[in-house]
């Protein structure tokens, strides 16, 4: 499958009875480009290795050469199915546990600073579950989210816009962000699960001595919600999507559809909405555009009259 928002190639392949992933990284580079960001996901990787957190299995990660230039082909050991091919409402807590165990605790406990060197995308399908050790591993390498030579990397091409790029250091590096994004992503694909999740990552944080990283939970405007005016009153106040905002506009969708089940289409809306433009032609390229944000808003609070 190609996977055109990323640059990149995936695809598995056997050789001799054993089952790979390959991921090519489709820009193309010179060679000290190419060679730079080899090290990046080598660093990354490293770093998980001293923080314990379980990886899926790097076989190698060559630059090659075609008459484009310089491009990457990392080939790992396909380790199972992600979270979501894996978890149901029903298993939800068992495997939610895992993941946690797993991945948050070594990652969130790896250091008492705010910001971790080597970040982690909260994606669902970034977590892979391991049959055959009966664990969850990260997957996702590239691009590179580590500080390197005094900064955090977090795009191939990096972010152009800033306002975006803290948003990604905020999910990515930021400890307390990581959380919330967690939160955001997991209510996002089983909004039932919403007060649980809430409740879980709450006691998870307590139990691992880290409860501050709370934080962006319990702040939120939406931790205390009971009715749709005060979610109707906290939309009318955001003024921007920079920072945190990013994702509580998320987190808006997600808990207008985990109270009305036939706002799915309304979530995905907002999602789509609050993607960042790709397109290096458009002026909003790195960036959401002030239209796509203003419309995010719309859908929100049609999305709350559906509800009323």
């Amino acid at each position: 499958m190609q996977n055109l928002k990323y640059n990149s190639l995936i695809e598995i392949v056997t050789i001799d009875g054993i089952e790979y992933i390959d991921k090519k990284l489709r820009l193309s580079l010179n060679r000290n480009e190419a060679e730079e960001i080899r090290q990046k996901v080598l660093l990354q990787r490293h770093a998980f290795e001293k923080m314990h957190v379980p990886t899926s299995k790097l076989v190698n990660i060559e630059v090659m050469k075609d008459d484009k230039g310089y491009w990457l082909n990392i080939r790992e050991v396909f380790a199972g199915l992600d979270f979501m091919d894996v978890v149901n409402n029903d298993n939800f807590a068992m495997y939610l546990e895992r993941l946690l165990q797993d991945i948050f605790k070594p990652l969130l406990k790896s250091t008492s600073e705010d910001y971790l060197g080597a970040g982690i995308d909260p994606i669902l399908r970034n977590f892979v579950y391991d049959n055959k050790v009966g664990e969850f591993c990260y997957v996702d390498f590239m691009p590179p989210k580590v500080f390197y030579k005094g900064k955090f990397c977090q795009e191939i091409p990096e972010c152009p816009d800033l306002d975006f790029y803290n948003v990604r250091i905020f999910s990515h590096n930021l400890r307390a962000g990581v959380v919330y994004v967690l939160f955001v992503n997991l209510v996002r694909e089983f909004p039932t699960q919403l007060r649980f999740v809430a409740a879980r990552l709450e006691q998870f944080l307590k139990e691992i001595g880290e409860i501050k990283l709370y934080e962006y939970i319990y702040n939120s405007p939406l931790y205390r919600a009971h009715d749709l005016q005060s979610v109707k009153e906290t939309i009318k106040k955001l003024g921007d999507w920079k920072y945190n905002n990013y994702y509580l506009l998320r987190e808006i969708a997600n808990w207008l559809n985990s109270h009305n089940k036939r706002l799915e289409i309304d979530k995905k809306e907002v999602y789509r909405l609050t993607s960042q433009e790709r397109d290096v032609n458009s002026p909003d390229y790195g960036r959401i555009s002030s239209a796509n944000f203003l419309e995010t808003l719309n859908v929100l609070l049609a999305a709350v009259e559906k509800c009323e």
